[in-house]
């Protein structure tokens, strides 16, 4: 399979910044965020099937010292595909956190055809820690 990575600039909704994963408000203003790792969004044309794909993520973590339970992690991901008469867009997430009984894990997915949300849907789950 041929892939070769785009030369023409990113539309307008491309260029767009991605929104903070963790922000000093929403820990109480004891953490702020740290990106991990992160790659910016690029895309690749692949001839044989005429389709463009794109993608990006960013992981963040945080943890203040002397408090174990103050630890969390983010990732977020952006993935596209486009061909010439359709154009579609879905979004993950996920953030972990923890309390001294329990991991919290927060995520979620979006799904966009031509810049329109057509689904979404969000979870929130607790699991108990043993002695972890």
């Amino acid at each position: 399979m041929n892939i070769r990575v785009l030369d023409a600039a990113p539309t307008s909704a491309e260029k767009r910044e991605p929104e903070p994963i963790v922000s000093v408000g929403e820990t109480n203003g004891r953490l702020s965020g740290t990106v991990i790792g992160s790659e910016p969004y690029s895309e690749r044309y692949l001839e044989e099937i005429g389709m463009t794909v794109g993608s990006e993520w960013q992981l963040h973590g945080t943890i203040a010292e002397g408090e174990p339970n103050s630890n969390l992690m983010s990732m977020r991901t952006r993935r596209t595909s486009r061909r010439d008469d359709w154009n579609v867009e879905w979004r993950t997430d996920v953030t972990m956190t923890s309390t001294p009984s329990h991991f919290v894990i927060e995520e979620g997915i979006e799904a966009l055809a031509d810049g329109v949300r057509i689904f979404a849907k969000r979870w929130n789950e607790k699991v108990e820690r043993r002695g972890n």
